[in-house]
């Protein structure tokens, strides 16, 4: 008794050692595809968001694998420039993150939740989120990604007009940037440098950071974006510091699209240069190209810009009238930003009422836990009651359906005896029709006439073989005898074969009765040759018999 509880533990112990020791296979599995992933990411971020896809039931990950497959998809989804409505997903990775020991991913999950609130609208919180990925990330070694988190720092403080913090970030990001050899990434923060000295009203500094900009991806990248981008600044800032002719030299430079807002802004930048060189006529043609009726903010830059000239001209009405237009412009534009702020406000309020309605469907699904919990519970408590109702209910069953067995033997042995008897009757009852049909058949005048024909001597066949010569009747007669006595024997002959003369059919009837080939040449009139060049003709032509094997007198007989 002792032996046998000792060994049920032990393979209690096992059991829980395997599952424990399968679990934690799974987990690592999962962790190093996630792994593969991460390392995918940079450059192939469109195949790194394939890859999170096809990992089967993610929601059913826990843990640090949980943490890092949020972390990855939210990644991917930015990468992907795929928009994520709601922080749901990065919260997992920064909860966990939070309060462990892996800086890198601590700080890249408040990076990633601080561009979340971003998008979102929410600032201060996306400020307070990049405060502390910057603070998660001190002794952090990946300068790429340092690089990039002081970038968007400094792109979200520009927006919100601390130009100095915004521009010490865009330093610190140059920085790593140097260090890891990225030109390409430096062109960005250079061009951001540039852009807060020019607002921070620093020409020099600002022309300084775009030049260097504007030398590093002619050398190297030349996208024509970012050129184009390079000498509007350049342009803005040398309009700002009076240097018109320098500012139209840069903005001839810009290869913006026909039509496109840039473009237009271009267009902007050169009317108000020529207005500062006097030039009118020019700079009136380039504010007419930013005309365009369905664009508030292109509107306003036209009428104010239009104004402008006609005070240099000296039409002061006219110069009236579009300031008019103007103002018109500036209070539909205030309106606007007025309805985009109480849609901003509005978003904020679902995004509010989503997370309410989501902890609200939280709170049910633990209570639907706890009550399939109890449900489990009282199953438990039932299943020896219900095992013994169901033992008693089999036994029955098996009885029942024991007697019903032997009963169904028995009447399957009666129902096998009185078959083969049955079948045994069939047998007897064909046989003897078969030799009724053979006895009719032998016993007509016209069969024995033609047997006394073959028990001739071969001069007394000669002699009389015009006298047992077969007539017209005797053929019509000795075809419907062979179609009664063997199952419609020409008849299934001529359906299935058509083209077979009456003649064949005369031969085929005869090899059918076993009648040798002189006697088939006595009886039909013709010669030994013709009847065998018919016989082939007839196997092969007719019945289409192309096996050597099968004689035509085989088939005959057997058909």
């Amino acid at each position: 008794m002792k032996s046998s509880r000792v060994i049920i533990i032990i393979v209690l112990l096992l059991l829980v050692f395997g599952g424990f020791s399968g679990w934690q296979y799974a987990h690592r599995r999962i962790y190093r595809e996630l792994q593969a992933v991460e390392r995918v990411m940079g450059t192939h971020p469109d195949s790194a968001l394939s890859l999170l896809r096809k990992i089967s039931s993610p929601d059913r990950l826990h843990g640090r694998n949980r943490a890092y497959y949020a972390l990855l998809l939210t990644q991917a989804y930015y990468k992907n420039y795929l928009p994520v409505t709601d922080d749901s997903l990065i919260r997992i990775a920064a909860d966990y993150y939070a309060s462990g020991s892996d800086s890198l991913r601590k700080s890249q999950s408040y990076f990633y939740l601080a561009q979340v609130y971003r998008d979102l609208g929410d600032r201060r919180r996306s400020l307070d989120c990049f405060h502390r990925a910057g603070l998660s990330a001190e002794g952090c070694r990946d300068y790429k990604y340092l690089g990039l988190l002081y970038y968007h720092w400094g792109c979200l403080l520009q927006e919100e007009k601390p130009y100095s913090e915004g521009l010490s970030k865009f330093w610190i990001s140059d920085f790593y940037k140097r260090l890891l050899g990225d030109t390409a990434s430096r062109v960005y923060s250079l061009t951001e440098m540039g852009w807060s000295y020019i607002l921070l009203e620093k020409y020099d500094s600002a022309y300084h950071c775009l030049s260097e900009g504007l030398e590093l991806e002619n050398r190297y990248d030349r996208n024509p974006y970012k050129l184009s981008v390079l000498h509007h600044r350049l342009a803005i800032c040398y309009y700002l510091n009076g240097k018109y002719r320098e500012a139209l030299y840069h903005l001839n430079k810009e290869t913006w699209e026909e039509g496109s807002a840039p473009r237009r802004r271009a267009d902007l930048m050169k009317g108000r240069s020529f207005a500062g060189l006097q030039q009118l006529d020019s700079a009136r043609y380039y504010i007419e190209r930013i005309r365009q009726e369905d664009d508030l903010d292109a509107m306003l830059e036209y009428n104010q810009m239009s104004s402008r000239l006609c005070r240099q001209e000296g039409d002061f009405r006219q110069a009236l009238a579009y300031h008019e237009q103007y103002s018109l412009y500036v209070d539909s534009l205030t309106h606007r930003r007025e309805n985009e702020r109480v849609m901003q406000w509005q978003k904020k309020y679902d995004y509010s009422l989503v997370r309410n309605e989501n902890m609200r469907l939280k709170t049910e699904s633990q209570q639907k836990d706890i009550v399939t919990l109890v449900c489990i519970i009282v199953l438990l408590l039932l299943v020896p009651f219900l095992y013994a109702v169901y033992l008693r209910f089999k036994r029955r069953k098996e009885s029942f359906l024991r007697r019903q067995h032997q009963l169904m033997e028995a009447n399957i042995q009666s129902l096998q005896a009185k078959d083969s008897e049955l079948l045994r009757i069939r047998q007897e009852l064909a046989s003897k029709e078969r030799k009724w049909r053979e006895s009719v058949f032998l016993s007509d005048p016209l069969v024995k006439h033609i047997d006394t024909f073959v028990q001739l001597s071969l001069l007394d066949k000669d002699r009389l073989s015009s006298s047992y010569k077969l007539s017209r009747a005797d053929w019509d007669h000795l075809i419907s005898l062979l179609n009664s006595c063997h199952n419609n024997y020409v008849s299934r002959l001529q359906s299935e074969f058509p083209g077979l003369k009456e003649i064949e059919i005369s031969i085929c009837c005869l090899l059918r009765m076993h009648i040798k080939n002189r006697d088939i040449c006595y009886l039909l009139g013709i010669s030994d040759d013709a009847l065998k060049k018919r016989k082939y003709r007839i196997k092969t032509d007719k019945l289409h018999l192309r096996d050597a094997e099968i004689s035509l007198e085989d088939f005959l007989c057997s058909y």
